[in-house]
């Protein structure tokens, strides 16, 4: 369904502190979390996964701050839709990995900056969140955005933890204040519009390896005080099932690893070797 624009708490029943509320920041926070959802074609697990996501989200808009905004996009396939009336529905995917390339088994994967598209018109919003569907967020996560934007991070990576493997009689609180692990991969990055502008299309494929690495990049070039969040409780994710790594997969690792080879010539070109080549070390 179509959404009318920012969700924030409209609708929930509110869960703020007392000492929240309007002037808490200089001034209004907007901001625009882009998942990619998945329906049918995707596996059961993922699913299941993105039902947590999901469910994780909607509580965390219920402890939404009156100074903040949020509208909660969902980036997917038209014959997939979301039933969820607080997301803005935005069905834009109109081709995947498969319309690139032949692959020894076919799946529809979308590619990574064709779900970034959905940030849309940068002057709506005043930070750019993206997350992988299967990355659930804790109750004050949006706070938590605007806090650290607010102390002048114009770029961010909050890195998740990963909690016990058990979807079926766990609940979404039992996962939620699971300490778990570190995880060492990127799948949250928070930036403001401006690097939004600025990132270089790169055709890779998400659910595969080399995928995080082209927008990890080029947000650590354009942003002026990055910071990576390692110690953070922020999202969690269930298992390290390390689906990426399926051998099966093999082909479209290459495929991203060629995409990958091609934007950093063109960093090169615009940043400097030097800079890129920091990247590395």
């Amino acid at each position: 369904m179509e959404g009318s624009g920012p969700r924030s708490a409209i609708g929930f029943r509110q869960c703020v502190p007392e000492d929240a509320g309007v002037g808490r920041y200089s001034a209004p926070v907007r901001i625009r979390h882009v998942i990619p959802t998945v329906g049918g074609s995707a596996s059961a697990e993922l699913v299941e996964a993105q039902d947590l996501t999901l469910r994780s989200i909607e509580r965390a808009l219920r402890c939404v701050d009156d100074g903040i905004e949020v509208d909660v996009r969902a980036v997917r396939f038209p014959d997939e839709p979301v039933d969820a009336d607080w997301i803005t529905d935005c069905p834009i995917l109109e081709r995947s990995v498969l319309d690139m390339s032949e692959f020894d088994v076919p799946r529809r994967l979308p590619l990574l900056f064709d779900v970034l598209a959905g940030f849309g018109d940068s002057s709506e919003y005043d930070l750019a969140v993206f997350t992988n569907v299967d990355i659930a967020v804790q109750p004050l996560f949006y706070e938590l955005l605007a806090e650290i934007a607010e102390e002048g991070h114009d770029a961010f990576s909050i890195t998740r933890r990963t909690v016990q493997p058990r979807f079926r009689g766990s609940s979404l609180a039992r996962f939620s204040m699971s300490g778990g692990t570190v995880h060492p991969g990127h799948d949250c990055f928070a930036m403001a519009p401006a690097i939004v502008d600025r990132l270089v299309p790169c055709d890779v494929a998400m659910g595969v390896r080399w995928v995080a690495r082209p927008l990890l990049w080029q947000v650590m070039l354009n942003a002026e005080n990055f910071r990576n969040f390692g110690d953070l409780h922020a999202t969690f994710h269930v298992g390290d099932d390390r689906a990426w790594a399926d051998p099966r997969l093999r082909d479209y690792e290459r495929w991203n690893e060629a995409q990958v080879t091609r934007l950093i010539a063109t960093l090169i070109e615009r940043h400097g070797r030097p800079r890129v080549s920091r990247l590395f070390t």
